[in-house]
Order: structure tokens, then C-alpha cells, then sequence
């Protein structure tokens, strides 16, 4: 019939016959004209109106997620040429579009959020002006950003959505999607804000007002208002009525306040509402997805797991989290309560380790009325399942925040199966296989994303593509501009286009990232785990690994001929007593000298807890590997004897006069440091701002350019007063073997240390390509900062590890500038005659304990233990004239502290009223 006919009309009549059998769902016709249609658009080269085709077969299958897929799939597998114009490359829009909302359909979150990047990639090209960017792009990516955790990623989506044309309910529907996204990151006031934000619009429609009010009462129960996110689910509901029977987006809104409220009213224990909601909230969204894959309806399921918790129904809710995985587990069809998921089941859903970890919380219940230990290795196994999970996740995530909100939360779940563990090893006699498995988990939840920093140094150091390492270096230093910019200036109005240009660069990083061979985040998390029982085994050494949990601080420790042991040390009221005067006791400089005898006492006790005698009492050397409140415990200053009459601050029996101790953020990222080798080409890098003008503020340090313009510095390159600016260190520190800065910093809420210029703050380290193999921090508490849960803490000294260096000295507290200066002079002497780094620190700080002239107040381990070792532990080897300059910048180390205090306290009671 269509012979004969030109090509165009051949076509038109395709297509209206494609039209007519699609609109009467007429499956056999319609797919015969569209083959037809395939078939003559490929003849013709017409690779617009073939795509078009394909978009017609998906719309046709979809309510046949898994069909429409295929047909998309399809398309971009049969194409013979790339497009040559627009109206090509809009079909091609189209179909990554619809190949995100088909995946996502179906639970394959990571999937959809590429096809989705590829609209976008093509949408921000060619600006198409027929697309429904906001509702067809922006949203769903950002919301499925914040579904897999990536929370900035997402925020910086949304931004882009918000500078678009929207109509009211558009931008009700944004602010929702922006408070979720803070909500998830644990950023509370932000997301209330945006939800308020929404409220106050005019002209919203009642369901969108209601969702703001259901994101309101989500926000509420978060913060354990509970009462509050009650009234307001009861608001939403009720502005939501009920729905039509066709309106399926209204009862999967129904289904989530629903859910909300139910979980409300469980921990208000109100059961029967409870139940009532959470009935409801699965009947509306089976209504929705069926019996089909659907995280809503995991996270219902997880409502109800949580439900039976509660009411110590643990078997119960067992089976409510395996309906949960099933539900987003296409393959997982358990057999028996306590079946679980393969490895290679898991993608990246964070359903499945919410629900893992709900499995292994009833599988612990079930095994206090249980002598058979099968439930507790049940649980582990959920504990280990959900580790994997997780890590499946942070392999795919754009921003180190995201991976940090991820670790953060997972440490609660880390101490559960750490405390399973344990109790494992007791009713399996301390068995071998319950430690080693121990060991992982404490090793495992450490400085992960410092691990992964290191791993790509030592890449990087490997790397022999010198474009795109520096193409890399540049693009971190865009970053930490942008980052820094949006902490000095968050309320600026360019707040929101830094976050925008922010996300183009750290787009372009993960590029570059992807293009250095040897990095794979994922494997390297598995690896972490599996070998974790060989961490052990330092010559010479003996390794002790904390992990502190709520109510007992483990303690893993492996002496130097292999064998290894783990005991606990329970936090009774003595403990907690003890830390709290013991951490009071280095708050000034006359803490300890008002009151030795208690400090010595104090120190004993703390000594006897915390340093298991069997194994380390003997020990030459000792690695501490610290967790929680011990990043804050100068090992060293502890006293490893009971005091006597005689015991004073000049002859207690110190740890550090019978033990050398160095420090590690995990024993993994020790190992990895130790393997980083300079291939710096000069030798010492010197900053010393000196301040002496007051600077922004900064009180004077003693000057040292006179001292150095007399010792003729061969090897030494020194950056002093007004050239140790920002720009003048970034520059020149990636070249030095050796970095000593001399200078004021701060820790706080904005970990920092100044320079001439200005401040240099976390993410300006962080984008340093550093190749040193020492980095001396001569200023107060750079080695303080937010002791991060899971990560550790956020000092500058980890953020120059992370930015390459084998090994890091840095202070505790505020220094006192007179004795840090005779520490560090002793210290580079012993430098110089080839000892180790960690060596050379602890004998400068005995010489220091034995010399008559120091006197009986400066003996407080206030003066002399602030100044620690972290990384690894080798010698340096340097020209002569390098040692010789550090001991003159030594000298000089924070002479201007005091004189910062006075000025501090000057101006404080200047402002005083």
C-alpha cells in the first residue's frame, strides 16, 4: 500500500498509523509500523526520526519499566552515526531522559543518575527550549542524588533548578526537594528554612503545601519533636483528602507523611495509630508500585521493622526488613528468616544497609534469649553485608562531604557489630577468627577518606602523565578557592553561583581522577577489610588499636613478635572521672603546676586503664592507633608508676622516658605513608610570616631573617614576612622534601594557619600535591580539630597527610613558644646525626626532662608533651646546611604566642561592658 509514494508522505503515513494502534493499544499493529518506520528512517539516514521511534516504544511500554528500557537501550547500541545537528541531538535528550525515569522505576538509583548526567551533559550544551528542564532533568537528578547520599551534589542540582522559570508549585516543589537534601546531611536549620520558604509562597497548590508540611514533620522527628511531627503529618494528610483513583502521585505523597507519622507515633509509643499509618502507607504504595521493586515501599517496611523493635518483637522484624531488601533486591527471594543477600547482590541503595542493619539490631535481640550463638553470627553477617553496602556507595559519590556524612553515620552501626563481635569472642573462648574479624571492624571505620587521599599519592607518585596531574592540581586549587570562598563569605549573594561553579570543577576532578590508572575506591574498601588481619607485624614495634564504643573502649594491641590480643576497658564512673580531670589538667600552663600530685595520680591511673601492661609494659617503641576521646591524650605524658613521696613533675616515670610513641590515623594509612617517598628535588621549604607590622591582628613572632642572612642556607629555600604569602607557599610546596612553617594557627569551628597575606585554611591544604617526607607544624594546636565520628579529627596536620606527606609533627594545645624553641633545636640536632623522625622528638624531649636548667616549672608535661608524631617514622636525609637552618627557625617557634594571648585578652576586655 505504501509503495510508490515519496519519501515524506511514506513518512507522515507511518506515523499517523503509529499514532492511531498507539492510542487504541493496539500491540501487534503498532509494532509493525513502527519496525516499518525503523527500517525506512535508517534507509534514509534520517537518525532524528528513527531515535523519535524509539522514544515511541518506550511511551508505548511505559507501564513496562523493564520493556521501555530495553527498546531505550536499544537505540544507543544500534545507532550508526553520532548526530549532525540539534534537532538530532534533542532525540538523543529524550532518550537519556526517559532511560533515567525508567531506571529509576526500578530501583536502579546509580544507573539513573548517569543517564540522567547525559541529558543533562546535552541539555546544557544546546539549551533546548521545548524541554521541561525543572521537571524532567533538574528534580529527578537531584533527588536521586539525595536518595544515594550525595547531598552537595544534589544542593548544587537543585541550585540550578532555582534559576529557571518556575510557577509556584514548581518552586514549592524545589524547596522541598532542597530541605530533603540538607535533612539528609543532618543540616537541620537550612531545612527547615527552605520548607518555611515554601510555605510562605502564594498560590500553591494544597498538595504541594502539603508535602512542605510532611517535610516539616520528617525535619521534626529527626530532632525528636515528636509531638510536633504528629500535628504536622496530620496537617499534610488532611490537605491531601483522599485521592482519585487515577492520581497515583497523590498516594505516593500519602504513602511518605504516612510513613513519617507512623514512625512518630511508634516512638511516642502510641502502637495502635502507629499501625494504623504504617497499614495505610503500604496500602498506598503498593498502589502505586505493586508488588514490583519500589524503595518507598523498603522504607515503609523498615517503618514496620522498627515498630516490632520496639515492642521487643524481634522475629517479627526480621521478616519486616527482609521484605524491605526483597523489595529492592530484584533477586532476593530468602528462604528462611536469617537468609541474607549475597555480595554481589548489592548495588548502590542505602535501603539495603538501613535494612541490613535493622536485621542484625533483632538477630542481637534474639540471641540474649538464645544460648546458640547462630543469631549473633547472623547479625555480623548483616553488620558486614552493610559495610559492603555502604562502601558501593561511597565509591560513587562526587564530594568528600557526602563520603563523610556516610562514615559518620555509620560508625553507630560499626560499635553494634564491634560490641556482636566481642561478645562472640567471649563465648567462643577467644577465638582467633572472632578477633581477627574484631580487628577489622576498629580498622576499618578509621580515616577512610584520608586512606583514599593517600592511595591516590601514592598513585600520583607513579604517575608519569605531567599534564594531567597538574591539570588535577589546578582544579583543586579552583575547589578550595570556591570552598573557601562559600566559609568566608557564605552570605554573600554569589553564594549560590560559587556553588554552582564549584560542582563544573569538582565534575572536572572526578574526570581527571577517573583517567589515573589504579584507583578504585570500592575495591580498595574491600580489600581494607579483608586484609585487615595483617595490619599488625611493625619491626620492632608494638601496634595498639583503640576503638571506643558508648560503654567500653577496646583495645587490640600485637607485639612486636606477631601475637596479638584484645581486651576492653569498661567505662565506669572512676574512667570518665579520670579523662575529665586529666584532659582539665592541660588547659593552661598551670593546671598541672597548681596541683602535681594530683596529675601524677592521674596519669598513673589513666596508665594502668589504657596501656595493657602484658603486651606493651616492656615495649621499646610504641604506635598508637587513637579512637574518641584518646585523640586528646598525649600518650607520652603518662606515668607508667605509681608516685611515690619523692614522684615530682622532674623525676615522674614518665611513658615517654622508657617508651618512644608515635601516632597513626589508622594502621592502614601509616602503611600507605610509609610507602610514600619524596621525589622533591629540593630540600627544605621555611615559612616564618614573623607578623612583626601586627599583621590582620596577628601579634609578632620573633624575627629569624637576620639569623639566616649569617648561616648561608645552601639547601634551604625560605619564604619570610611579607613573602610567606598564600600564593607564594602554594607554589612552592609541592618542591620541598622538608616543610617547616613557623607561624600562628588556629583549630576551633576553621582549623587554620596564618599567613602574611592571609589565612590558609583545611581545603587549601587539601589541594597541595605535596612530596614530603616531613612536615613540621611550629604552631598552636595543629594537630586539634573536630574529632569527626568514624573519620577522626579534622586537624591541619591530617589535612597535610592528606595532601601527601609521609609523616607530620604537630602540637596538641598551645605551645609555649620559649620551650617548643629549645624542644625543636633538640630535635633537629638529633635529626641531624641520622636518627629517625620519631626518635630524634623523643630524645629531644628526655634532654629537655634531664637538663638542670630548665626549671622545675618548665617540667610540666604542659611544656614539653604538646609536640607529637604522626605518619611514618624515617630518617632524613638532607644537605647539612638544611639541619642547620632548622634549628635557627626552631628558635624562633611561636616566640610571638604569649604576646597573641595578651593581645587576645587586651582586646577581650577592651570590648568587655
Amino acid at each position: 500500500m505504501l509503495f510508490g509514494q515519496n519519501e515524506t508522505s511514506r513518512l507522515q503515513t507511518l506515523n499517523n498509523k503509529i499514532e492511531l494502534f498507539a492510542e487504541h493499544e493496539n500491540e501487534d499493529s503498532f509494532l509493525v509500523y513502527t519496525k516499518q518506520k525503523l527500517l525506512l528512517t535508517r534507509k534514509l539516514d534520517r537518525l532524528g526520526d528513527w531515535l523519535e521511534t524509539y522514544v515511541d516504544l518506550q511511551d508505548f511500554y511505559s507501564h513496562d519499566h523493564s520493556k521501555a528500557l530495553q527498546y531505550l537501550e536499544e537505540a544507543l547500541q544500534k545507532k550508526w552515526r553520532e548526530p549532525k545537528n540539534p534537532d538530532e541531538w534533542e532525540q538523543f535528550l529524550y532518550l537519556y531522559t526517559f532511560q533515567g525515569y525508567h531506571l529509576s522505576q526500578l530501583s536502579r538509583i546509580w544507573p539513573a543518575v548517569q543517564a540522567y548526567e547525559s541529558a543533562r551533559t546535552l541539555y546544557e550544551k544546546h539549551r533546548f527550549a521545548d524541554y521541561k528542564t525543572v521537571q524532567w532533568l533538574y528534580k529527578p537528578l537531584g533527588n536521586h542524588y539525595t536518595r544515594l547520599g550525595d547531598n552537595e551534589k544534589a544542593l548544587a542540582v537543585f541550585q540550578k533548578a532555582l534559576l529557571q522559570q518556575n510557577t509556584p508549585d514548581e518552586l514549592a516543589g524545589l524547596y522541598v526537594n532542597i530541605s530533603l537534601a540538607y535533612w539528609n546531611s543532618g543540616q537541620i536549620q537550612p531545612a527547615q528554612t527552605h520548607c518555611e520558604k515554601g510555605l510562605a509562597l502564594q498560590g500553591v497548590s494544597s498538595s504541594k503545601r502539603a508535602m512542605l508540611l510532611g517535610t516539616l514533620s520528617l525535619i521534626n522527628l529527626e530532632t525528636g519533636s515528636l509531638k510536633e511531627a504528629v500535628d504536622l503529618s496530620e496537617q499534610a494528610l488532611s490537605l491531601l483528602g483522599t485521592p482519585g483513583a487515577a492520581d497515583l502521585r497523590l498516594f505516593e505523597d500519602r504513602a511518605r507523611i504516612r510513613r513519617t507519622a507512623g514512625l512518630a507515633y511508634t516512638r511516642l509509643g502510641r502502637y495502635k495509630d502507629a499501625q494504623r499509618l504504617l497499614d495505610g502507607a503500604l496500602s498506598d504504595a503498593r498502589r502505586v508500585w505493586g508488588n514490583g521493586l519500589s524503595r518507598d515501599i523498603g522504607k515503609i517496611e523498615l517503618a514496620v521493622a522498627e515498630w516490632h523493635l520496639v515492642q521487643n518483637q524481634p522475629q517479627q522484624a526480621v521478616k519486616a526488613a527482609n521484605r524491605a531488601l526483597s523489595s529492592v533486591l530484584p533477586g532476593f527471594k530468602p528462604k528462611t528468616d536469617f537468609e541474607n543477600p549475597r555480595p554481589d547482590e548489592l548495588y548502590e541503595e542505602n535501603t539495603l544497609f538501613e535494612a541490613l542493619l535493622c536485621k542484625a539490631e533483632a538477630g542481637s535481640l534474639m540471641s540474649y534469649n538464645d544460648t546458640d550463638s547462630h543469631f549473633l553470627a547472623m547479625a555480623l553477617e548483616c553488620h558486614n553485608l552493610a559495610y559492603l553496602a555502604e562502601m558501593r556507595l561511597r565509591a560513587v559519590y562526587q564530594y568528600e562531604s557526602s563520603k563523610l556524612e556516610l562514615q559518620t553515620s555509620s560508625r553507630k552501626r560499626e560499635e553494634a557489630a564491634m560490641e556482636i563481635v566481642r561478645r562472640l569472642y567471649m563465648v567462643n573462648a577467644g577465638s582467633p577468627i572472632d578477633l581477627k574479624k574484631g580487628l577489622e571492624i576498629a580498622e576499618r571505620c578509621k580515616a577512610t577518606l584520608l586512606m583514599e587521599a593517600l592511595q591516590e599519592n601514592l598513585v600520583r607518585q607513579h604517575q608519569n602523565d605531567p599534564e594531567l596531574l597538574q591539570t588535577l592540581v589546578s582544579l583543586r586549587r579552583m575547589a578550595a578557592w570556591y570552598n573557601k570562598q562559600r566559609i568566608l563569605e557564605h552570605n554573600s549573594p554569589n553564594a549560590d553561583q560559587w556553588r554552582i561553579e564549584l560542582d563544573v570543577v569538582q565534575e572536572e576532578i572526578n574526570a581527571c581522577k577517573k583517567r589515573i590508572p589504579g584507583i578504585d575506591l570500592y575495591e580498595s574498601a574491600v580489600n581494607l577489610s579483608t586484609q585487615a588481619a595483617n595490619v599488625f607485624g611493625f619491626k620492632d614495634e608494638v601496634v595498639l588499636e583503640y576503638f571506643v564504643c558508648e560503654k567500653v573502649t577496646d583495645v587490640f594491641t600485637c607485639n612486636e613478635n606477631g601475637a596479638v590480643d584484645w581486651k576492653w576497658v569498661e567505662h565506669d564512673e572512676a574512667l570518665l572521672q579520670n579523662l575529665i580531670r586529666f584532659r582539665a589538667y592541660f588547659s593552661d600552663g598551670n593546671a598541672i603546676l597548681n596541683d602535681p600530685e594530683g596529675y601524677l595520680e592521674t596519669a598513673y591511673l589513666l596508665w594502668n586503664k589504657l596501656l595493657p601492661q602484658g603486651f606493651c609494659g616492656t615495649a621499646p617503641r610504641l604506635v598508637i592507633v587513637p579512637d574518641g576521646y584518646l585523640h586528646y591524650v598525649p600518650f607520652e605524658a603518662l606515668v607508667s608508676a605509681k608516685p611515690d613521696d619523692n614522684a615530682n613533675l622532674r623525676n615522674a616515670a614518665y611513658v615517654v622516658k622508657k617508651q618512644q610513641i608515635r601516632y597513626a590515623w589508622s594502621i592502614q594509612s601509616m602503611r600507605t605513608q610509609d610507602a610514600l617517598l619524596s621525589q622533591a628535588k629540593n630540600a627544605v621549604l621555611g615559612v616564618a610570616p614573623g607578623f612583626a607590622g601586627n599583621e590582620r591582628g596577628l601579634a609578632p613572632l620573633s624575627p629569624g631573617k637576620k639569623e639566616w642572612a649569617t648561616l648561608g642556607f645552601g639547601a634551604v629555600h625560605a619564604l619570610s614576612d611579607n613573602e610567606a604569602t598564600l600564593d607564594r607557599f602554594l607554589e612552592e610546596a609541592a618542591k620541598h622534601r622538608v616543610l617547616h612553617l613557623s607561624t600562628h594557627a588556629f583549630a576551633g569551628d576553621m582549623p587554620r594557619i596564618e599567613l602574611y597575606d592571609q589565612s590558609m585554611l583545611l581545603s587549601d591544604v587539601y589541594a597541595l600535591p605535596l612530596q614530603a617526607d616531613l612536615v613540621v607544624l611550629s604552631a598552636c594546636e595543629t594537630g586539634m580539630g573536630e574529632n569527626v565520628k568514624g573519620e577522626g579529627v579534622m586537624s591541619l596536620a591530617r589535612a597535610f597527610a592528606h595532601a601527601g606527606a609521609a609523616c607530620v609533627v604537630s602540637s596538641l594545645w598551645p605551645v609555649n613558644d620559649q620551650t617548643t624553641a629549645r624542644l625543636m633545636g633538640g630535635f633537629y640536632r638529633h635529626l641531624k646525626s641520622g636518627q629517625t623522625i620519631g626518635t630524634a622528638l623523643r630524645q629531644a624531649k628526655l634532654d629537655y626532662l634531664n637538663d638542670p636548667e630548665v626549671p622545675a616549672v618548665r617540667q610540666s608535661p604542659f611544656f614539653w608533651a604538646g609536640m607529637v608524631e604522626v605518619g611514618s617514622d624515617r630518617v632524613i636525609d638532607v644537605p647539612n646546611s638544611m639541619l642547620v637552618w632548622l634549628l635557627a627557625v626552631g628558635a624562633t617557634v611561636m616566640l610571638g604566642f604569649l604576646g597573641l594571648m595578651m593581645y587576645l585578652l587586651k582586646k577581650k576586655k577592651t570590648n568587655s561592658p
